[in-house]
């Protein structure tokens, strides 16, 4: 009866653990003043180094268009400036929304600089 009881407990709340985590989201950045970093949705073409990106910043996510197609990335929670990636590539949106630097895998970010 104990190992019964002690088994449907487990599962209760691993199912509360699994929705949990199943529904939520991100929380938006933080700007340094503890206010959330919100910019509004645009789109920019940007060189950043020897590549160009067209990019479009749409709040929760970013979308990245490139020769191989369009790549969704996250946008992570915290800090002052709205951070976009994927794992493998970076985008940083800070100061009025028009600054943005860009880190492929590891590498350091490097300013991008807005061609249109």
């Amino acid at each position: 009866m104990a190992s019964k009881v002690l088994m449907t407990t487990s599962v209760a709340v691993l199912g509360v653990i699994l929705a949990a985590g199943c529904a939520s989201r991100p929380a938006p950045p933080v700007a340094a003043d503890g206010a959330a970093a919100s910019y509004p949705d645009k789109a920019f073409k940007v060189t950043c180094g020897a590549e160009t990106f067209d990019i479009h910043f749409t709040g929760p996510e970013a979308h990245l268009s490139t020769a191989q197609g369009v790549s969704m990335l996250p946008r992570l929670s915290g800090g002052g400036a709205a951070t976009y990636t994927n794992g493998r590539m970076t985008f940083t949106r800070s100061g009025d929304g028009s600054t943005i630097s860009f880190a492929r895998g590891r590498r350091a970010a490097e300013p991008c600089t807005d061609v249109r």
